[in-house]
């Protein structure tokens, strides 16, 4: 199963933690696997290119983690990372749905 942290700041996503493999299939062809990977790794992707937020971020086998750094990002890359943000944690929420025994979200405010 693969354990998601959502991080909350007074109601706003500050950053996640996703670890472990989903075990719905063999490595490689683990496709709730793929799709979080996809998710996550691309809100990393999007709040580095596209949002210019000032990120703090760990990628390695079976383990994504980021935090946005509020206080050196301007108002616009943050309001630009709630969006990226929000959009993964809605297609995290909508795996979660169908294949719900293969991830746990959990939300933490910080």
């Amino acid at each position: 199963m693969t354990d998601i942290i959502i991080f909350r700041n007074e109601g706003r996503i500050v950053g996640f933690k996703a670890i472990g493999h989903s075990g719905y299939a063999p490595h490689g062809e683990d496709i709730v696997c793929a799709a979080i990977s996809a998710l996550t790794q691309s809100a990393v992707n999007g709040l580095l290119e596209v949002a210019c937020v000032k990120t703090n971020y760990i990628i390695s086998e079976g383990f994504i983690a980021c935090r946005i750094d509020n206080k050196k990002s301007s108002e616009q890359a943050v309001h630009d990372a709630e969006i990226i943000l929000g959009s993964m944690y809605m297609g995290l929420k909508s795996i979660g749905l169908n294949y719900g025994n293969y991830l746990k979200i959990t939300e933490r405010e910080v």
